[in-house]
């Protein structure tokens, strides 16, 4: 399919695709957050040059969520804290690090960062946009795991869920290492 197909096929799922440059994460667009492409706009964004596909999300885009799995951990951990989707996608060096919702209420982008600034999980909705598949940034091609529907869900439980994913992996990321304090019968510390 070309780049113009998949924002249609966008388009017809109530989300609202906005136009990347090949090769990057962010629109460059000015105003690109009130940018609402239609049918009869779309060939105007989107045409035979080579373009990432960006979505808008929250409010343009009838509450859809993304769930950004930033953290290793936060992929480990991600299937007992989220509540399942069937719309997953990733790229290849973070498969599976994008699960899509659509919420009712609408509820805020929030990020979630470790101590040390690290960012863990975000959730991004009204304000921000997500490339989709199949962008190309970093040499990396995001790619769909499950393209079917994203799951409904109360927008406040879905923060619940990720606010305990974060705490879960903040817990992940310093626990001790406690193989090297477990100690053998007679006192002696395993090595």
């Amino acid at each position: 399919m070309s780049v113009r197909e998949i924002a249609l096929a966008y388009l017809a799922r109530d989300w609202a695709p906005i136009p990347v440059p090949f090769g990057q994460k962010r629109p460059t667009l000015s105003g690109w957050q009130d940018l609402r492409i239609t049918e009869a706009t779309l060939g105007r964004y989107f045409n035979d040059r080579p373009r990432n596909v960006g979505v808008l999300l929250g409010m343009p885009s009838r509450g859809l969520a993304d769930i950004d799995l930033d953290a290793p951990e936060t992929l480990v951990l991600a299937d007992t804290f989220l509540p399942p989707t069937s719309s997953v996608f990733g790229r290849s060096g973070k498969a599976r690090s994008h699960r899509l919702y659509v919420c009712t209420p609408i509820v805020a982008t929030a990020q979630f960062e470790d101590v040390d600034g690290v960012m863990l999980v975000e959730l991004r909705s009204t304000g921000a946009q997500t490339l989709f598949p199949p962008s190309v940034a970093d040499d990396d091609a995001r790619c769909w795991h499950q393209d079917g529907d994203p799951a409904p869900i109360d927008g406040r439980a879905l923060l619940e869920h990720i606010q305990r994913l974060a705490a879960a992996t903040i817990l992940a990321r310093h626990w001790p290492d406690v193989t090297a304090h477990v100690r053998r019968p007679g006192g002696r510390v395993a090595e």
